[in-house]
């Protein structure tokens, strides 16, 4: 710490390679201890308030955090009352937290949604940095939880408290259907800030603000680490800021699921008036919120909204809400009067989290208990009583194994030998020597282990390499490429922020960096073929070796040594993203208001207009292109049109705003909508609604995986829908997938149970 304090830019590596019998721990410690160094107050963030920067006049300070000091003010020549948060001019001397102060305006000024505070504009006034945001009169959440909590204790009516109407917010009920659209609005805007790739990283009830309307907003959005978080005047406010990082946080990575948990937190406080994490002693916080469990919800809270708040607030990221959509969508059920998809935990569950949490005393509990089972079991098989039943029944489950085995095996005779004949072996078919079933259970289990690669920062991206490689991208902007046996073969280094993207061409290795650079490497000499600037998303072509990037409001395409082989310009917006279609022969380039068709020489081939609707996704097949849009009032249709730029026609959906289209063949479209309704559209514009008719799938079957939406998987003439359990493609948990024809038939199923593993063979085309 003392040589960070003197400026020193240092690495974890370097001290876990000097004390190796301390590695596990500095690892694991270091990270902390350099968040709560950021977290610390400054006393030198007392300087003197300035009278005017440009053209704003300075009317009182409203607040001081860890990246700069807010202030009421007067935008001079249009008259208006603005917030103006400024850098202190002493944090110019840390280039880091300048870069990241701009990278806070920079991502709050690209999302526009009306519950999040919107950024005018952003200025520098002889060395001093500020940016201008929309003036909320109003208060903290934590103010509101405050006062409420005065007033219950006060036993006044607690109506004087502005929140949002929700049939009549003066009574209990009431309130918990106001805090229900409080939570709905804020899940809402963060799942627009989710969609533009900003992560908040700070949600707690003083970052959401109550104006006198009682309308929701959110504030100090874009915090690039949990070093930038607000209101850290004094110790007691760290602590408070720690009780609200999610659990992931102290490993040092966070994603869209850390932010549902901070928004389940507020809910908590909410409804508990009280934090879910308060200690005064800082160990003692961290551990309970990395290791404890906050108290039950009041008696009062309805039982749905317990659920969807404590399914928010889960320790292990899997077990959230993978998106702040899901939880808005539970949040609106409940608000309906519907069923919510949240499941209170089992009683396994919870078993399975204590003993997590206090391995040994369930160990002590488990040796017990298996104790116990074993003089059960022994007794009862000793006194005989039912040694025929059990007999029949072994000898029955023996046939029923060997039978399997026998059918397994042949069913993979062709495809893996080996496996067949350790199946036949078991079966009690076929009889090996010692030595050879040894030799193959060798073999088997080379082939089914891979090593695992140990990184020294977080990965952020990986994919498969060509001749049996892994390439893994990771946070500290290095790409490394891996043998089969897990050894090193290079190691990629030239970015300075982290790996978002990469991909691979038959000659070249890919990679896009949130330093805003994209790198195209030759993975045989492992060295840089070329650096492209301003390259935010990036592909290969299947067809040729062309590389697309998006840079702002064009996209370029390069050949395989990072020469420009066209330019695609003409939007007057940002680029959403760009992508190569129609085989690979065209591109495809959307923008917030208008997408193009471009050949791969840069002609334009037609355009795609909004008329004032945002575009949400872009879809081609043949010569047919099909878009959606966001909806803004009420349900916008998705349109068709030929590559000409003609309008086909527009679906009519009347079904909620649909979120996704694609294209089954040329004339077939399959859409499905918010609320969840699949439908297959014929070229005349009529629709078939597609339904789930496998048991153990429920007909709600489209989820998140955690990081971007799951898309059906369309290949050829039929589409895979997942069950809503599953997480796929991350991890196996649920019951089964199904696939469906173009005409809406079911036509296949694959199942599995807790117990089985089971492997899926698909098609070549389909397991792509």
């Amino acid at each position: 710490l003392a040589r960070r304090r003197k400026g020193e830019r240092l690495s974890i590596e370097e001290y876990a390679a000097a004390h190796p019998h301390l590695a596990s721990e500095i690892r694991e410690l270091f990270p902390t201890l350099e968040m709560m160094e950021e977290l610390a107050p400054d006393e030198r963030d007392t300087d003197a308030p300035p009278r005017q920067l440009g053209e704003y006049r300075i009317l009182r300070e409203i607040g001081r955090g860890g990246m700069g000091v807010v202030y009421e003010a007067e935008q001079i020549t249009l008259g208006r009352r603005v917030a103006l948060k400024v850098l202190p001019f002493h944090r110019l001397l840390d280039k880091g937290r300048l870069e990241r102060f701009r990278r806070e305006a920079q991502a709050a000024a690209r999302l526009h949604h009306p519950n999040i505070v919107p950024v005018h504009g952003v200025g520098e006034h002889e060395g001093t940095h500020f940016f201008a945001m929309q003036y909320v009169a109003g208060q903290g959440l934590d103010a509101v939880v405050a006062e409420l909590k005065r007033l219950r204790r006060a036993g006044q009516p607690t109506s004087s408290v502005t929140l949002p109407r929700e049939r009549g917010s003066e009574t209990k009920e009431g309130y918990f259907l106001s805090v229900a659209r409080i939570g709905i609005d804020v899940a809402g805007a963060l799942e627009h800030a989710h969609a533009e790739g900003v992560l908040h990283r700070d949600i707690k009830p003083s970052n959401l603000l109550l104006d006198a309307e009682g309308k929701v907003w959110i504030t100090d959005f874009g915090l690039a680490k949990a070093d930038e978080t607000e209101g850290l005047t004094r110790t007691g406010d760290v602590v408070g800021t720690l009780g609200y990082m999610a659990p992931e946080r102290f490993q040092g990575w966070s994603d869209r699921r850390s932010d549902v948990y901070g928004l389940g937190l507020v809910l908590y406080e909410l409804f508990a008036l009280k934090p879910a994490f308060a200690d005064s002693d800082i160990n003692r916080l961290i551990k309970s919120v990395t290791e404890g469990e906050p108290a039950r919800l009041p008696r009062e809270t309805p039982r749905d909204l317990e659920t969807i708040t404590r399914k928010a607030m889960a320790k292990d990221p899997g077990q959230r809400y993978a998106t702040a959509s899901q939880l808005k969508a539970d949040l609106e059920r409940f608000l309906r009067g519907e069923p919510i998809r949240a499941r209170r935990s089992t009683v396994l569950e919870r078993t399975r989290k204590w003993a997590r949490r206090r391995p040994a005393a369930a160990a002590l509990v488990a040796v017990s208990i298996v104790a116990a089972v074993v003089v059960v079991v022994g007794s009862l098989w000793y006194s005989g009583q039912l040694s025929d039943a059990l007999a029949r029944e072994r000898r029955e489950a023996r046939r029923s194994r060997a039978s399997a085995l026998c059918s397994a095996s042949e069913a993979v005779q062709a495809s893996d030998p080996m496996l067949s004949l350790l199946l036949a072996r078991e079966a009690g078919r076929v009889r090996l020597l010692p030595e050879v079933e040894t030799r193959l259970h060798q073999a088997l289990q080379a082939s089914l282990e891979r090593p695992p690669l140990r990184h020294p920062t977080p990965v952020t991206a990986a994919i498969f390499g060509r001749e049996g490689t892994v390439v893994t991208g990771c946070l500290d902007g290095s790409v490394r490429i891996w043998n089969r046996d897990g050894s090193v073969r290079a190691v990629l280094k030239g970015h300075t922020g982290e790996i978002v993207i990469l991909a691979n061409s038959r000659r070249r290795l890919l990679s896009v960096s949130s330093d805003g650079t994209a790198r195209l490497w030759d993975p045989k000499s492992a060295s840089a073929i070329a650096v492209l600037d301003g390259v935010s998303e990036a592909s290969f072509s299947r067809s040729k070796e062309l590389l697309l990037g998006v840079t702002g409001a064009r996209a370029h395409l390069w050949d395989m040594d990072g020469k420009v082989v066209a330019v695609l310009s003409g939007h007057a917006q940002p680029l959403r993203t760009a992508r190569f279609s129609h085989g690979g022969k065209r591109v495809l380039t959307v923008a917030q208001d208008e997408a193009r068709l471009w050949d791969l020489k840069g002609v334009l081939q037609a355009k795609f207009p909004g008329d004032g609707q945002h575009i949400w996704s872009v879809a081609a097949k043949g010569d047919r292109v099909v878009l959606t849009f966001v909806p803004k009032a009420g349900p916008v249709e998705p349109q068709v049109w030929d590559d000409t730029g003609r309008l086909i026609r527009s679906l009519a959906c009347d079904k909620g705003a649909i979120w996704f289209a694609d294209f089954i063949d040329k004339d077939s479209v399959l859409t499905v909508s918010v609320d969840e309704d699949v439908r297959l559209w014929s070229r005349d514009g009529s629709s078939v609604r597609v339904r789930s008719d496998v048991p153990g799938v429920e007909e709600g079957i489209f989820e998140h995986d955690g990081q971007t939406p799951w898309w059906p998987l369309i290949r050829g003439d039929a589409f895979v829908i997942p069950d809503e359990d599953i997480g796929f493609p991350h991890s196996i948990t649920g019951r089964g997938i199904a696939a469906w024809d173009a005409a809406g038939r079911l036509s296949r199923t694959w199942g599995w149970s807790n117990r089985d593993l089971v492997k899926i063979q698909l098609s070549p085309d389909l397991e792509k």
